[in-house]
């Protein structure tokens, strides 16, 4: 059987929350771990040139040698979260509505006028601006005609002129006086800009936007008050809003950023919520003639009809008839279609009027589902030492702990056993307890120790990640070879040879458990008493 085409198919909002909300059960009730290591500086002189992870079996074997702490993950460390948005003055939001895919990264912007394209890579423009709207790399999308050509997707290679321009693949097809689009891919961002974060931390989805105009009135609720029947806020520049949750203090410290904010769903919101409730009814025309052209704020001339019941509306008319403003007075419930007739008998004629649906549960039931949350945040503080499983400021003289690395590891195992571990935290260096140093010594992080008669020749060595010179202990990872008690040890920066006594294995067994993800960053730098928070985005 031949491949199925996967083309037009498409993985629904609710499947990748589906997939967001497995992982964050999955972490939060298994031996799920945050690792962090890699503290050697990486290979350009600045250490700001970041490599790129990959599926290699050196690299991934690396990653282990190199490790310094595990920190398991718990529920608390999880949240769904989605793009942030900061109300703003000025902008125009878009308004919810049942017939948009709210949730698209992909935005259409539609250029100066016309191409004509049969069967060619070359785009050919009348009246164009094609250099100052396309560059190398970016994409134009051809609608096609809405019969015979299907809408089309290229990458642009090259701009030769305001009305000329290649693409990497031929478009199929005559495509003739057609609008060309800018294609763009917001992602994780959508395309639609349709809820709001005030500073007050209150978040609203907007419901109408007054015909599209700019937003001029910042959202709100009485800070402390009693929740709005309904939360529906009407604000004097036209818009109307739906309150859905307050991002409470404490999850704004672990899981807000300059990117990102969680969501939450607020008991109020989600019990006044009601499935199939009439919120907003759009008027595509008012007609006219209406009430007999005399004028109302409350004309009795509209029906609802639809698979639900208790709606009932009223109509604004104006001294000419039209149909200017529509009246909730119930919204009713149920209601997975519905239309609005104006009453049979009554005069006037050529109203449009169309009820914008809600979400399953109505708005604010579910805002998960509804802000189309398919994005998790892992937050993780590390907080000083984590019972003594990490370094944090070392001894004058030995240099500063950091690490370039993070990875979660899913079921490690213990070295003395072979179980799952699962405690909350795990140094996975070796230790070595060595004779007291000569005055003035001192083991430096990152140098290399050794026994053996020459590094080239070492029968045993490790990096030195903290030099403990209140008890004499050295931490080391990335150790090979077999250490030899009662030996000497000695580094390549402290060259004066000190008995070495004793070695203590990780507790973890190193390469043990599922390597699920690894961020390289810049070199994270740990002094005396210092709390850290790593956040990671997983998209799905």
């Amino acid at each position: 059987m031949p491949n199925q085409v996967t083309q037009n198919a498409l993985m629904t909002t609710k499947h990748r929350i589906e997939l967001a909300n497995n992982l964050i059960q999955d972490w939060s009730t298994s031996n799920t771990y945050v690792g962090i290591g890699g503290q050697l500086p990486y290979l350009d002189a600045e250490d700001d040139l970041i490599p790129v992870p990959n599926n290699s079996i050196d690299f991934v074997n690396g990653l282990y040698k190199n490790l310094v702490a595990l920190k398991k993950i718990t529920a608390a460390d999880l949240t769904f979260v989605i793009p942030r948005v900061d109300w703003k003055s000025g902008i125009v939001y878009d308004a919810f509505d049942n017939q948009i895919d709210m949730y698209s990264n992909i935005k259409l912007q539609s250029t100066v006028g016309t191409v004509n394209v049969s069967n060619s890579s070359v785009l050919v423009g009348t009246n164009t601006t094609f250099f100052s709207q396309f560059s190398q790399g970016t994409f134009v999308y051809l609608p096609g005609d809405g019969e015979v050509v299907a809408p089309q997707v290229r990458q642009v290679v090259s701009v030769s002129s305001n009305t000329s321009m290649n693409v990497n693949t031929a478009f199929s097809g005559n495509i003739i006086s057609n609008t060309a689009y800018i294609y763009t891919d917001t992602s994780p961002r959508y395309a639609k800009n349709f809820y709001v974060r005030n500073v007050y931390d209150q978040v609203f989805i907007c419901l109408f936007n007054n015909g599209g105009i700019t937003s001029t009135v910042m959202p709100q609720i009485s800070l402390g008050g009693d929740l709005p029947e309904d939360a529906v806020i009407v604000t004097s520049d036209g818009y109307q809003w739906k309150y859905l949750y307050t991002i409470p203090s404490g999850e704004k410290q672990l899981f807000f950023s300059p990117d990102w904010m969680p969501v939450f769903k607020e008991a109020a919101v989600v019990e006044s919520a009601v499935d199939g409730r009439i919120d907003v009814v759009l008027i595509n025309s008012g007609g006219s003639g209406y009430n007999g052209n005399i004028p109302s704020n409350s004309a009795t001339i509209l029906t609802v009809t639809g698979d639900g019941s208790g709606a009932n509306l009223t109509a604004t008319v104006d001294a000419n008839g039209s149909i200017t403003g529509i009246n909730i007075l119930n919204g009713g419930q149920g209601y997975k279609s519905a239309n609005v007739l104006v009453t049979t008998g009554t005069t006037g004629n050529g109203a449009n009027l169309r009820v914008v649906i809600g979400p399953p549960g109505g708005h604010g039931f579910n805002p998960i589902e509804e802000l189309g949350a398919s994005s998790v945040m892992l937050s993780v503080e590390l907080v000083e030492t984590e019972g003594g499983t990490i370094p944090t400021g070392a001894s004058v003289g030995t240099g500063t702990f950091n690490y370039r690395q993070i990875s979660i590891i899913k079921d490690p195992l213990l070295s003395i056993g072979g179980r799952q571990a699962s405690n909350v935290n795990y140094s996975t260096v070796s230790t070595i307890t060595v004779q007291p140093l000569p005055a003035g010594q001192f083991f430096s992080i990152d140098e290399t120790v050794y026994q053996g008669v020459s590094l080239n020749q070492a029968t045993f060595s490790g990096t030195v990640v903290f030099w403990d010179d209140v008890n004499n202990i050295l931490w080391l990872n990335n150790v090979s070879g077999e250490f030899i008690p009662q030996s000497p040890i000695v580094g390549t920066l402290q060259t004066v040879p000190v008995t070495a006594f004793i070695d203590t294995p990780p507790t973890i067994q190193l390469y043990s458990g599922l390597l699920l993800h690894v961020n390289n960053v810049l070199p994270v730098v740990r002094g005396a008493d210092q709390t850290e928070q790593i956040r990671v985005i997983f998209n799905f």
